[in-house]
């Protein structure tokens, strides 16, 4: 089974998270979320539904989709699971968490630490972000995120759970 590790944006939108987790059903992959990822995701969470409760007092919705849900739903159906670190895993993840933060001056350090658990994770190759910067840095030629990825052995993907090439 394939796994891919998941940054923040793609789990606080909910219809593409269940478009995803349908992708995962249907082709055998399993998403892993880091610590860091989830604890940036109940921050925002609580500010999603601050901002939800206010368009619904101007415009009544019945229904709408909710984040959270769609990501207990896909942990109770074993397609979404948290990354624990492991003792023989944290060596690499503190090397990728400096390499990251030394070479990748921009990146907040949320964004390290949840680049630095999808690239120390053993089971996984690869990881999933809408981040805008983060997906125009790895098409640079000189981008470092990208020679850091390369030398760890993972991919980025997309929302279709294809490769992104670094070519």
């Amino acid at each position: 089974m394939n796994c891919i590790h998941v940054d923040t944006n793609v789990l606080l939108d909910p219809r593409n998270l269940r478009n995803l987790l349908r992708k995962c059903r249907n082709r055998q992959f399993k998403i892993k979320i880091s610590p860091f990822a989830l604890t940036e995701f109940i921050i925002k969470y609580a500010e999603y539904i601050n901002r939800k409760r206010k368009e619904l007092l101007s415009y009544p919705i019945i229904s709408h989709p909710d984040p959270l849900n769609e990501l207990l739903n896909g942990m109770m159906e074993g397609l979404v699971d948290v990354f624990i670190i492991k003792n023989e895993e944290l060596s690499d993840f503190l090397k990728y968490v400096n390499e990251l933060q030394s070479e990748i001056l921009w990146l907040g350090p949320s964004d390290v630490l949840i680049m630095a658990s999808a690239l120390a994770d053993k089971e996984c190759n690869g990881f999933m972000t809408r981040d805008k910067k983060i997906l125009r840095s790895i098409n640079d030629p000189k981008s470092k995120i990208k020679e850091v990825f390369i030398r760890a052995g993972k991919y980025f993907y997309n929302e279709e759970l294809e490769r992104i090439s670094f070519d």
